[in-house]
């Protein structure tokens, strides 16, 4: 064997070691990438009082608690930790598919502790069963996502986000005890607030705005013995612009906590039988154009329907006129 022979032994020795070498790294990096993108899922829900995953790793897929680079989802009951201390989720988001629900089971505090998550709603939900609470971080609506609140007052200090295929459903008993007692319900109190598919305050249940802006840009339906308070807001635009506002006589109140007037583009006070006219709305006794006892406090809703709607309405009259002209001809 002579010299070049030998060289180009070692060359190719030397090659085929480097390629060793350097697929064992790009096989070691894609799996460590692989991981730190996993979709970790819960396995077993927090059925036993006490019980949390939210920080734990007893009952995710991957055996570890939740920690920053991974997705995490559930379809079961996660609980969160229980005392009254602030937590935040570690993941780097929360999905509830259809059949989770997020339910915090701390102790009630003075300031309520605050529970911080990025979460999505893709069938499932969030309760509060163990006294008041704040939720923060964001909220993505994929699917219709109820609010449970009991009988305590919670905050929903996330961004909620969402498209017009998802309602906020906000539920619980509002009213505690007797008359106008009320200490329970659900705050909503992000000014940046753009989900537009709508609220639903179901029956007996206490829906708060305490920022303009903060219930999003569409609809929102009352039903039996509910309430609403718009209060705290600073040019009191509480209810979107475009936005209807459909309840039916045995609400329990509406309560306009203001000076001045939110705008919306329409009003039924009977569940859409008919709607109100243009003009103001508020108390007896407030000045409004049209008074009702549904309604209390000083503020009141200026009813101007959107220019689309003005628009449609003027186009049809216009061809309805067209269409009666050719008929005398």
């Amino acid at each position: 064997m002579n010299m070049n022979d030998h060289t180009s032994k070692n060359s190719r020795s030397a090659f085929l070691r480097s390629s060793v070498i350097l697929g064992s790294s790009v096989a070691s990096f894609f799996a460590l990438a692989q991981s730190a993108n996993a979709q970790v899922t819960q396995t077993a829900g927090d059925s036993v009082y006490g019980s949390t995953s939210f920080n734990t790793g007893d009952r995710w897929s991957d055996s570890t608690a939740p920690e920053a680079g991974k997705t995490y989802s559930t379809a079961v009951l996660l609980r969160t930790p229980d005392s009254a201390s602030d937590f935040t989720f570690e993941g780097d988001s929360l999905t509830l598919n259809t059949g989770g629900s997020l339910s915090f089971k701390g102790k009630t505090a003075s300031p309520s502790p605050t529970i911080t998550v990025s979460l999505t709603s893709d069938g499932g939900h969030v309760n509060s069963n163990g006294g008041s609470f704040t939720l923060d971080g964001t909220w993505n609506l994929l699917q219709d996502a109820r609010f449970y609140g009991y009988n305590k007052l919670s905050t929903i200090d996330s961004l909620i986000t969402g498209g017009e295929s998802a309602r906020l459903i906000v539920s619980g008993i509002g009213l505690s005890g007797t008359g106008s007692d009320l200490t329970g319900g659900t705050i909503l109190a992000n000014s940046g607030n753009s989900f537009s598919g709508g609220i639903f305050v179901s029956d007996y249940a206490s829906l708060f705005a305490a920022a303009d802006g903060a219930l999003g840009s569409g609809d929102i339906r009352m039903i039996q013995g509910s309430s609403l308070t718009l209060s705290g807001g600073t040019t009191n635009d509480y209810i979107g612009n475009g936005a209807t506002l459909n309840v039916n006589a045995n609400i329990y109140a509406i309560n306009l906590d203001f000076v001045g007037t939110d705008n919306i583009a329409a009003l039924t006070l009977d569940a859409g039988s008919t709607f109100g006219a243009d003009g103001t709305y508020g108390a007896i006794g407030s000045g409004a154009d049209f008074e009702s006892a549904l309604f209390t406090g000083t503020g009141m809703l200026q009813v101007i329907p959107e220019p689309a709607t003005s628009g449609l309405l003027i186009g049809a009259l216009a061809l309805c006129g067209v269409i009666l002209r050719r008929a005398k001809r």
